[in-house]
């Protein structure tokens, strides 16, 4: 090789080399002084700029600093900035004042040299004098990264030990102070907070007194009792909000309250002062552990519910849960609102529904869809257009590989001759090209294979529309004699959601369903012929798309009504209400509200009135006094007749 330098040959223009300085601070100590410590290292950085210009560096104005992050990871703001950068072909070179400033982590730094080597940008760290042009600056880098890597762990190891140590001799190691306490930043301790002990030990004791979780929930937010409110060390103030069965039971679960510091499983005495006595907090346990809540929550969420997860209250939008009851041996099952059983019953307008309510005309609903000859044909005719696209899809992924496949045997080829032909010994950088070439080959055939072997069997199983059609009905009859799992996967497969509300509910579907059931029912796949007009297949997309019902509104009523009693004078002869020109004059007539009742009961049974709730808000009733009213149609109509008399 000819020694440019001992030939005295003339020196070539050198290029510009676009320099990227990038700086990292893990703390947010001294940031915003004049002078910090990434001013320092883009300084260091800019000095080693200025000493390779002979080369044509120069640096590139915009500044890569991330302050305050860790180099744990590689999500920090700059950072990705300079790797977009890179991207792009804006940098030449990366310059960091240290290996440790870009990463700590071993496995990204080493992903983030190979990004660098693949756009052709080199890596340069000034103290440690590292270049990732040479074999030797690469080993060191790795070697330099590696003691980085272990670096951060000794100390996250250290800072856990120091954690566990301090808990164990009770001392606070911050985070968000429990109600009842405040901290003391320069002691670093917690302090009692008077008022809010107060509500704390009210909590327990309410517990002990209600034996429900539930009952307290509602009381305290009743109370407008709200959650602790703190300050950061920022000084930044967050709002205590209401309280929810989780907070509840966090709060009666604190073993701080006792006086006790908790590291992992085990508890230690405290510094600070206790809130709690040890037989309040004693007794408020084992309640709880009584209390078959918590174990009932977790049978419950095991159980089959054919609309789990695609059910949600349609007046606070929250998720409805399937949840049961046993009475005298026989369980009733219920979906129930979130917002009922976080909060309170009280807060949602739905509260629980009957699964049978629910169930029951959902399915009604899909037997229809899985029935119906015209949106099947047109799933059909769907499925057909979007097998044709994927065949299309093969069939040029095919050839792509085919040439790639080409491309890389013959480099593999031209580079193990051009080896050979060579007197000079065939070096590590070369047999691992060749290594690479090889395995890249092998992975081109195995994908090439798939490719041919799906063509293959599309060819070899056409549609038949006939049994698709047949395999339908089968499903149609069999739906109820599906165990619950199957039925509940199956309505995954076809319902998008549910919006439940008391008097309907709103069911959409997923436009796909019946596709995706089609390829389910039986051994053959779809397959068409491939079509090249794009216009004809995206017309009968849309005509698919517009003929296929996709929603539906089911009526429901959710009031539970006593049987109706109709009343009888003498002769068997109906008796008939006392007509009432002036609804506000019957507040202090019984026999009025007994009218009044039966005329009401006439509007619900007709349907000219879809429920109690819409009657209520009809006659802007409070629903419960218009409920008792209602009681009057199945009074006696002697006593009737004798209230009447006495007017």
């Amino acid at each position: 090789m000819i020694n440019i330098a001992q030939n005295q040959m003339p020196r070539q223009a050198v290029a510009d080399i676009r320099c990227a300085v990038y700086t990292r601070k893990s703390t947010d100590e001294n940031l915003d002084s004049d002078f910090n410590s990434l001013d320092a290292q883009r300084e260091s950085a800019e000095n080693y700029i200025k000493s390779q210009a002979h080369e044509g560096w120069s640096i590139i104005p915009t500044r890569y600093d991330d302050g305050a992050y860790s180099g744990a990871t590689m999500d920090r703001p700059a950072v990705q900035k300079l790797l977009r950068d890179v991207d792009a072909g804006q940098v030449d070179v990366v310059i960091v004042y240290k290996l440790d400033r870009l990463s700590r982590n071993l496995l990204e730094f080493n992903q983030t040299l190979k990004f660098f080597e693949q756009h052709d940008v080199s890596f340069v760290s000034v103290t440690e004098q590292f270049n990732t042009n040479t074999p030797m600056g690469r080993f060191g880098m790795n070697m330099i990264s590696s003691f980085s890597q272990m670096e951060r762990e000794v100390i996250a190891e250290r800072i856990r030990d120091k954690v566990a140590a301090s808990k164990r001799r009770g001392k606070w190691m911050g985070g968000v102070p429990p109600l009842g306490y405040d901290v003391n930043r320069k002691e670093k301790k917690l302090i009692v907070n008077a008022k809010e002990a107060i509500l704390v030990r009210l909590i327990f004791r309410r517990y002990l007194e209600l034996k429900s979780a539930t009952a307290l929930l509602k009381e305290l937010n009743d109370q407008g009792h709200r959650t602790k409110t703190w300050v950061t060390k920022k000084d930044i103030r967050r709002e205590g909000i209401g309280f929810d069965k989780n907070k509840v039971y966090k709060i009666l679960k604190n073993v701080t309250y006792q006086g006790l510091t908790k590291h992992k499983d085990k508890a230690y005495p405290g510094e600070h002062e206790a809130i709690i006595e040890q037989s309040l907090f004693d007794e408020v346990q084992k309640l709880l552990s009584e209390n078959t809540v918590n174990r009932g929550n977790v049978t419950r969420s095991k159980t089959t519910a054919m609309l789990r997860g695609v059910l949600i209250c349609g007046y606070c939008g929250r998720t409805m849960v399937p949840t049961y009851s046993l009475k005298k041996g026989r369980k009733y099952r219920y979906y129930v609102c979130q917002t009922a059983t976080k909060r309170s019953y009280n807060e949602c307008k739905l509260k629980s529904v009957s699964a049978d309510k629910l169930e029951a005309p959902i399915k009604d609903a899909i037997r229809k869809l899985i029935s119906n000859p015209d949106t099947i044909k047109q799933t059909l005719e769907k499925a057909g257009y979007q097998m044709a696209d994927e065949i299309q899809r093969l069939v040029t992924s095919e050839k792509q590989l085919a040439e790639e496949l080409a491309t890389v045997k013959a480099n593999a080829k031209r580079l193990l001759a051009e080896e050979l032909q060579s007197t000079r010994v065939i070096d590590s950088f070369i047999r691992e090209e060749l290594s690479r070439l090889e395995s890249q080959t092998l992975n081109l055939e195995y994908e090439l294979e798939q490719v041919r072997n799906r063509l293959a069997y599309y060819n070899d199983h056409p549609l038949d529309e006939t049994a698709i059609l047949a395999a339908f009905a089968d499903l149609d009859a069999l739906f109820d004699e599906l165990f619950p799992a199957e039925q509940e996967r199956l309505v995954q497969m076809i319902v998008e959601k549910i919006r439940v509300f008391r008097d309907h509910m709103e069911a959409s579907f997923k436009p796909d369903a019946l596709l995706d059931i089609a390829n389910e029912l039986g051994s053959w796949q779809l397959k068409t012929k491939c079509r090249d007009d794009k216009t004809s297949r995206n017309a009968a997309e849309n005509a698919t798309g517009n003929t296929a019902e996709t929603s539906v509104i089911i009526q429901l009523n959710l009031e539970t009504y006593r049987p109706q009693k109709q009343i009888l004078l003498a002769g068997n002869k109906p008796w008939q209400p006392v007509h009432v020109p002036n609804d506000d004059q019957t507040a202090a007539c019984t026999a009025l509200n007994v009218s009044l009742a039966h005329r009401w009961m006439k509007l619900l049974e007709t349907g000219q009135v879809k429920s109690v709730v819409d009657l209520a808000d009809l006659l802007d009733r409070d629903i419960s006094k218009l409920r008792k009213i209602m009681k009057l149609a199945d009074l006696d109509p002697l006593e009737v007749g004798k209230v009447m008399g006495n007017q």
